[in-house]
């Protein structure tokens, strides 16, 4: 904020030197005869809202001490009749002013809010007042989006309403912008302004307290199954463990070239290498690639590896964590899911998942046999059933590019409730060990995670046979060419 200037304004009546207040606009302040929620220029406001003089407490209390959240001033006195009040003890709450309602000069409610979303209604009546001299003063100055500390007693309203019946209200940071009173729908000002989209949406809030509980649970139900958890470097000389371009940067303490991280998969089988049997890591990426509604060059994932399994304990183990998640966070196997159009869809987590062969789901969808995708044949192939469905694959054309956005077209949109996309042609997956089934030759032990059209997991049998890791990392270099990183001779010896 802004420096504010001594001032010499008069004070308002009651105004003694020892007195603490936190609103300093004069009697014959034009705001002081107006209820309008109007504000004026951010720096009027500090001017005209505040006063510091010589001796004279500042504005802003460096602590507010609070008897209790607004929960638990709730959940305390939710027993009470309607129309009792409890006047031998005091309590002391804070939060934000969501709104004032002015029903004469001597009776004011606000509701007052905190980041969790509780409410709590404070009555301020000119009868209750600690400072009835400075009672108009005071509240013809409150405006919503202030934060404010009130003392006062409990009571219920004779509408069942658990209240905060104030003694006394403090200014603790001043809200010097208008909020908007219709809500926040715009894109742009939402994600540009977050704090005001958290201010104004509740649902945008309970967005970030759901997502931690999500990662809490994530990280107990790994840990439960002894996954230790990692944390890799972002920085390296080389990007590997994907197929995608990274961002570059500069250290100038090395005089090196450095590049952030596309994904954390070679350091933690490393770990693995170094005897941790299972381990897991949650944390960021960064991919210098498109953006799209599911697609952000910054994004977080949890990765992880476990000796001794394959990917069909992998696909057990994913069932249990989503189905046992959804549980804890809805009480539920179902939800409901709110698309962008609009439309609602319900989502089962129940297991077991319903699995689609890529293979098959191909095949049956052209009625044809499938050529081998590594093969000059198998891309033409390819090339001819996008024309034929219209699908625009970007340059270069590669055989994955057209495969991934053929399997986009035909299987992922079978995928409402949770489905795992298995058997993935081998040029796909050059990290994942051949199938195990004769009869799917040229497949990998692979499946991608799909829920309602969108990736949620993606995980393989590992291939541990370092001549073929090597023929096939030279292989998708050559096919791949700007996606792919040099070859990483270390990793596959």
């Amino acid at each position: 904020y802004a420096t504010v200037q001594r001032g010499t304004r008069s004070r308002p009546p009651g105004w003694s030197g020892n007195r603490s207040f936190s609103l300093s606009a004069p009697r014959n302040s034009k705001r002081h005869q107006s209820q309008s929620d109007e504000r004026a220029h951010p720096i009027d406001e500090i001017e005209e809202r505040m006063i510091k003089e010589e001796g004279q407490v500042p504005v802003f209390s460096n602590r507010f001490k609070t008897s209790e959240s607004l929960a638990e001033y709730k959940d305390k006195y939710k027993d009470l009749e309607n129309g009792q009040t409890v006047i031998d003890k005091i309590h002391s709450i804070a939060g934000r002013i969501a709104t004032k309602r002015g029903h004469s000069q001597k009776l004011f409610f606000y509701d007052i809010i905190n980041g969790a979303g509780d409410k709590v209604q404070v009555v301020s009546s000119l009868s209750q007042s600690k400072n009835p001299e400075l009672f108009p003063f005071i509240h013809s100055n409150l405006r919503r989006g202030d934060i404010v500390g009130i003392t006062g007693h409990v009571g219920k309203t004779k509408t069942g309403e658990v209240s905060l019946y104030e003694h006394n209200i403090q200014l603790l940071s001043p809200c010097l912008h208008n909020l908007p009173s219709q809500g926040l729908k715009q894109p742009d000002i939402r994600f540009k302004q977050r704090y005001l989209d958290f201010i104004i949406n509740e649902s945008s809030r309970q967005n970030i307290f759901t997502r931690a509980k999500i990662i809490s649970y994530l990280r107990k139900f790994l840990e439960d199954r002894d996954f230790v958890e990692i944390e890799t470097p972002i920085l390296g000389i080389t990007a590997g463990g994907a197929a995608a371009r990274p961002f570059q940067t500069y250290a100038n303490a090395l005089d090196v070239p450095l590049t952030l991280r596309i994904a954390p998969e070679l350091y933690l089988k490393q770990m693995v290498i170094g005897g941790f049997d299972r381990v897991f890591e949650i944390g960021k990426q960064f991919r210098n690639e498109g953006i799209d509604h599911t697609h952000n060059p910054e994004f977080t994932t949890c990765e992880l590896y476990q000796s001794f399994a394959n990917y069909e304990d992998m696909m057990k183990l994913t069932e249990d964590l989503l189905h046992g998640m959804v549980q804890k966070m809805k009480g539920t196997s179902e939800i409901d899911f709110t698309n962008e159009d609009g439309s609602t869809v319900k989502i089962n987590f129940s297991p077991p998942f319903q699995r689609i062969s890529i293979r098959d789901a191909i095949a049956s969808h052209f009625n044809e046999s499938l050529p081998d995708f590594q093969t000059e044949q198998g891309t033409e192939w390819l090339r001819q059933k996008c024309l034929q469905l219209e699908i625009q694959v970007g340059n270069p054309m590669t055989p994955v590019r057209m495969l991934d956005k053929l399997i986009g077209a035909i299987v992922e949109s079978k995928c409402q409730n949770p489905t795992f996309v298995t058997d993935h042609p081998i040029i796909m997956s050059p990290l994942a060990k051949s199938h195990e089934d004769s009869t799917k030759s040229g497949y990998s032990e692979r499946f991608e995670l799909f829920v309602n059209g969108s990736e949620l997991a993606n995980a393989y049998s590992e291939l541990n046979d370092p001549r073929e890791q090597r023929q096939r990392f030279q292989h998708q270099q050559q096919v791949f060419q700007v996606e792919v990183q040099v070859e990483n001779h270390e990793f596959s010896s």
